[in-house]
């Protein structure tokens, strides 16, 4: 993978905690200079199905974070919160739809955009 931007030794970020109705999510995200740079979604116990799409979620995220095509980390972090936000699952909470969508909220904390549609987590 030639044009993938490489990850610094170190990177600064924030863990939330985010709960889901299928267990309590920590999604991570880390910054480069230009935003989001990398995303890691734990939820349940490892060899999961539930942790297998989770951590799915977060190495695409992390791809398309490093990505070149000229669009800003946090612009690829709105478009990324478009695509996740409200995606429901077969087990909601009162705040949160599904993993993606604790990810994209997640994500929109992160980067601090307020659209007034979340309550508290």
């Amino acid at each position: 993978m030639r044009n993938i931007k490489q990850r610094d030794v170190q990177l600064n970020g924030q863990t939330r905690k985010i709960e889901t109705g299928v267990g309590t999510a920590f999604v991570t995200i880390n910054d480069d200079e230009d935003g989001p740079f990398e995303v890691f979604v734990n939820i349940s116990r490892a060899g999961s199905d539930v942790q297998a799409d989770a951590e799915a979620i977060g190495r695409l995220l992390s791809l398309i974070f490093r990505m070149p095509d000229g669009m800003t980390g946090l612009e690829r972090a709105e478009e990324v919160i478009h695509q996740l936000k409200d995606i429901g699952g077969s087990r909601p909470t009162e705040d949160v739809r599904s993993v993606p969508d604790g990810v994209a909220k997640a994500l929109k904390m992160h980067i601090g955009v307020d659209d007034g549609t979340d309550t508290a987590m």
